[in-house]
């Protein structure tokens, strides 16, 4: 969506979203095409939409493997461990997987960012 469709709107964007200029859009651009997988691996976890993400990713123009890989982790990941915590849990746990689970994807995605940042140190 975010790839075909960028060029017909990208105008209304430059035109009304204050500080938002192609050169800003560049710089976005550019950060897609070096951390792009670790953004959407990472906005798997978090719970923004991921729509946003996807979208985002293809209006930067990201390679398609890196986002269909770091979507898959990432995403998956975030599934699979709700899985998880049911199997191991049971159905009596749902209610605070519920309540908490957004929570527990902001921890994580700071897990992560800390990973990265002592990582790149």
């Amino acid at each position: 969506i975010g790839w075909g469709a960028w060029p017909l709107v990208n105008g209304f964007f430059f035109s009304y979203i204050p500080g938002f200029t192609p050169a800003v859009f560049e710089k976005v651009q550019m950060l897609f095409a070096e951390y792009g997988f670790w953004v959407v691996f990472t906005a798997g976890f978090t719970p923004i939409p991921f729509k946003v993400f996807t979208i985002s990713a293809g209006a930067a123009q990201m390679h398609l493997l890196p986002f269909v890989v770091g979507a898959t982790i990432g995403r998956g990941g975030r599934f699979f461990l709700v899985a998880a915590a049911m199997r191991w849990f049971g159905p009596r746990f749902e209610p605070q997987l519920k309540r908490y689970v957004d929570i527990l994807g902001w921890v994580t995605l700071g897990a992560i960012l800390v990973g990265i940042g002592i990582w790149k140190a």
